[in-house]
C-alpha cells in the first residue's frame, strides 16, 4: 500500500508541473537559449582549456645519438640513430632533412647501393628497406632478435647482414625475405666493415677482431694484442686496416693478420675511425675526441671538435671533406682536413630562444650554437656566431637586429639577421646569463658576481653598474627606464632610471631566482629553485608565494596575456596557468629533458626549448560552437530550472542552502537566498 500511495502522488506532481511548463513555455525556451548561449562560451573555453593542457608538440629534437653515416656520392648521404632517427643530406651534409623510418628501435647502421634504395639495420633484428631515397621505409622479416650490427648489398637484390653475435642472414629478393645461417657464434661484436659481398672484418669485446671470407659462415679470430674493447674498424683494402678502443687504443694491421698498437695523448674511449686512403685517417671518441693522422697512423694529433658530445661515427667524403656524428644529434663537418671543425647540425643544449613571429626565431646554447628558423621551428639552421663559448641568452628587437650572450663575458651582435655575428666587448669575465633590448639602441645584459652592463649604442660599449655582489641569471624590462632582475638567494631587484640605480625588494625566498618576467609596471612573476614561483601585483613592492605543484628548479617562465603563463624547469617539467598565475596545472612534455627557456608568443602559441637541443610548441586553438548539442543541453537546463522554480513549489534545498521563492509580481519573478 505505501508503494501504491507514493506512485500515485508522484503521477499527480508530475501532471501538475507539465501544467506549469505548458503555461510558462515562452519562458523555458527563452531561458534554454540563454542557457545555450553561456554553455556555448563555457564549453569553448573548457575545449580551449583541454587543448592547451594537450597541445604541446616536439618540433625539433636532437637529442638522438646518431651512429652511423653513409654516402652514395659527393653530395647525397644519410644518417641513423636511436629512437629510429634517419637523416638525409644533398649537399655534403651542409643541411639534414629527418625522414621517418616507421620504428623507434635504435639503427646501427645504414647502406645505400644508389640514391634510391638502402637498408637500416639495428636493435631488435631490425631491417628497414628503401626504394625512394628515404622517403619511405619498409620494415622486413628477419627471425633474429639480437641487434644487427651490419649491412651490405651487392645489388638491389643480394645482401648480407651481420647481428651482433656474428651470425649472418642472407637475401636475394632485395630484403624482402632473410635464411639466417647456423654458422659459429664470434663474441659481441661492436663494429663490422665489409671489403666485399663475402668478406668482412668485424670487431667486439675484449680485443675480438675476426675476418670472415664466406659472408660469416665462418670467423677465423685474429690477434690484436689487447684486451680493451674495440669499437670501431676501417679496411682501405685486404690488408690494410685500423681499429679503435676503450683506452684510447688505435691498432694497425698491414698484412690482415698482425695487428700493432700504436700510442696516444687519450687515454679516452675511441669509438669509431676512418681513412681516406692509406695515410689520412680520423678516429673520434667520447667528450668530443678527433685524432688524425696523415702518416697512416704513426702519429695521430688532436683536434678542435667545438664540441663536448661524443661522436660515434665519422666518415670521409675525401681527404678535405669529412663529417662526424654522435650524441644530441650532433653533425660536425670540416673541409680542411680537420684543421677547421664546424659544427652543423646539434647542440647538446638549447638555453635560450627569441622569436619576432610565429615562425621567424633563433635559439643559443653550447659550443657558441646559435640557430634559426623560418617556420616554427621545423628546421633549424647553424648561423656562425664566431665564438665557441657557451651562448645562455638572446633577444631580437626584430627581424634583423640582436644580441647574444654567454661565458666568460661573451657578447655578439647581428644587424643582418644572424648571416654574420660580431663580438663585442664587454669588458667582463664573468659568465653573463640574460640579455634584453628595450629598442635598437638601449640594452642590459646581468650574469655572475654582480654584473648588470647597460648600453645605449647598441652594444658597441658597456658601463658596468653596481646592484651588489650576488650573481643575477634573469631580468625583464617593461620599458627602457622600469626593469627587474632576480639571483642568488632570493635576490630581487627594480630600477626605474634604466638600470643606473638599483632598489632591492622583499621576495620572501631563500632559494636562487633563475627567472622573471613582468607583463607591465605592476604585475610580474619570478621562478626558481625547488618549485619557486612568485608573484607581485604591485610592481614588486610585495611578492607572493603561489603553489606550483612542484618541487624541482623552474628555470624560466613568460606570460602572454594578463591570465595566461607557462613556467618549465627540470626533468622535461611545463605548467600552465590560466588565472595569473594563481594556480598551476601540470602539462604533458613528453620529454624528460630540462628545459631552459619557454617563450609565449600569444595565448595559443608558445614554444620551450632545453638540453637535447628539444623545442616543443603549443599551437592551441579554440572551438567556436558546438551546434544542436548546445542548444540541446541548453534547453534541459531550462527545463530543470523551470521545475525547480514552479511557483507552487515552497522551497528547494540545493546544497545546504535553502531557496524559497518571493511573491510574484507581474510577469517577473523575485528570488532569494535564505540562510
Amino acid at each position: 500500500m505505501a508503494s501504491s500511495l507514493s506512485g500515485t502522488s508522484t503521477i499527480s506532481t508530475g501532471l501538475s508541473d507539465l501544467r506549469l511548463i505548458v503555461v510558462h513555455l515562452p519562458r523555458i525556451l527563452l531561458v534554454g537559449a540563454t542557457a545555450s548561449l553561456f554553455l556555448l562560451g563555457s564549453l569553448s573555453v573548457t575545449l580551449a582549456d583541454h587543448a592547451r593542457t594537450n597541445g604541446w608538440s616536439t618540433v625539433q629534437s636532437l637529442g638522438t645519438s646518431l651512429l652511423d653515416m653513409t654516402f652514395v656520392d659527393a653530395q647525397t648521404g644519410w644518417a641513423v640513430g636511436t629512437a629510429g632517427t634517419v637523416l638525409k643530406t644533398t649537399d655534403r651534409g651542409e643541411t639534414w632533412i629527418t625522414q621517418s623510418s616507421g620504428t623507434t628501435l635504435a639503427l646501427h647502421n645504414v647502406f645505400f647501393v644508389d640514391e634510391q634504395t638502402g637498408w637500416a639495420v639495428g636493435d631488435g633484428g631490425t631491417v628497414l628497406r628503401t626504394t625512394d631515397g628515404g622517403f619511405t621505409w619498409d620494415a622486413s622479416v628477419l627471425d633474429v632478435s639480437t641487434t644487427i650490427r651490419a649491412v651490405n648489398f651487392e645489388d638491389t637484390r643480394n645482401g648480407l647482414v651481420l647481428d651482433a653475435n656474428g651470425i649472418p642472414s642472407r637475401t636475394s629478393d632485395g630484403g624482402t625475405t632473410w635464411v639466417t645461417a647456423s654458422g659459429p657464434r664470434t663474441g659481441w661484436l661492436q663494429d663490422a666493415e665489409f671489403l666485399e659481398a663475402t668478406t668482412a672484418w668485424a670487431v667486439g669485446d675484449g680485443g675480438g677482431t675476426y675476418v670472415t671470407n664466406d659472408g660469416g659462415q665462418t670467423w677465423n679470430t685474429s690477434h690484436s694484442g689487447t684486451d680493451e674493447f674495440i669499437f670501431g674498424v676501417e679496411f682501405v683494402d685486404e690488408r690494410t686496416g685500423w681499429a679503435v678502443g676503450s683506452g684510447g687504443v688505435i691498432l694497425s694491421t698491414v698484412d690482415a693478420a698482425n695487428w700493432t698498437r700504436y700510442e696516444t695523448e687519450t687515454a679516452t674511449y675511441l669509438l669509431d675511425v676512418v681513412f681516406f686512403d692509406k695515410f689520412s685517417g680520423w678516429a673520434v671518441g667520447r667528450d668530443g675526441t678527433i685524432l688524425a693522422t696523415k702518416l697512416g697512423g704513426e702519429n695521430w694529433e688532436a683536434q678542435d671538435s667545438q664540441t663536448d658530445s661524443s661522436l660515434l661515427t665519422v666518415f670521409a667524403l675525401d681527404s678535405n671533406t669529412v663529417l662526424a656524428a654522435g650524441t644530441d644529434g650532433v653533425i660536425l663537418r670540416t673541409q680542411d682536413g680537420g684543421n677547421t671543425w664546424d659544427i652543423v647540425r646539434g647542440a647538446s643544449s638549447i638555453r635560450d630562444i627569441s622569436f619576432v613571429s610565429e615562425n621567424e626565431g633563433w635559439a643559443v646554447g653550447t659550443s657558441g650554437s646559435i640557430l634559426k628558423t623560418r617556420d616554427g621551428a621545423v628546421t633549424l639552421a647553424r648561423q656562425r656566431s664566431g665564438t665557441s663559448a657557451k651562448l645562455l641568452a638572446i633577444h631580437f628587437v626584430d627581424s634583423i637586429r640582436g644580441w647574444a650572450v654567454g661565458e666568460n663575458g661573451v657578447i655578439v651582435r647581428t644587424a643582418d639577421g644572424g648571416a654574420t655575428w660580431s663580438i663585442e666587448e664587454s669588458g667582463e669575465i664573468e659568465d653573463l646569463h640574460d640579455v634584453q633590448f628595450h629598442n635598437v639602441s638601449v640594452g642590459v645584459t646581468v650574469g655572475t658576481g654582480g654584473t648588470v652592463l647597460t648600453t645605449s649604442d647598441r652594444g658597441t660599449t658597456w658601463t658596468s653598474r653596481d646592484p651588489g655582489n650576488r650573481s643575477y641569471f634573469g631580468l625583464s624590462f617593461v620599458n627602457s627606464r622600469t626593469g627587474w632582475i632576480v639571483g642568488e638567494d632570493g635576490a630581487i631587484l627594480a630600477t626605474f632610471d634604466g638600470g643606473s640605480t638599483w632598489a632591492a625588494q622583499l621576495s620572501g625566498a631563500r632559494v636562487d631566482l633563475l627567472d622573471v618576467f613582468f607583463m607591465d609596471e605592476v604585475t610580474g612573476w619570478a621562478v626558481g629553485e625547488a618549485g619557486t614561483l612568485l608573484s607581485t601585483r604591485d610592481g614588486g613592492a610585495t611578492w607572493f608565494g603561489e603553489a606550483t605543484g612542484t618541487s624541482v628548479d623552474l628555470t624560466a617562465v613568460e606570460f602572454a596575456t594578463l591570465d595566461d603563463g607557462w613556467a618549465v624547469g627540470q626533468g622535461g617539467t611545463l605548467i600552465h596557468s590560466s588565472d595569473g598565475g594563481a594556480t598551476w596545472l601540470q602539462e604533458t612534455a613528453s620529454t624528460g629533458s630540462d628545459f631552459h627557456t619557454v617563450t609565449a608568443l600569444s595565448r595559443l602559441s608558445a614554444f620551450a626549448a632545453g638540453d637535447g637541443g628539444i623545442v616543443m610548441s603549443f599551437r592551441g586553438q579554440l572551438q567556436t560552437g558546438l551546434g544542436f548539442n548546445a542548444w540541446a543541453v541548453g534547453l534541459v537546463v531550462a527545463l530543470m530550472v523551470a521545475l525547480l522554480w514552479a511557483p507552487n513549489r515552497q522551497k528547494r534545498i540545493i546544497g545546504r542552502r535553502e531557496w524559497k521563492p518571493d511573491s510574484k509580481v507581474g510577469d517577473s519573478w523575485k528570488t532569494g537566498w535564505k540562510g
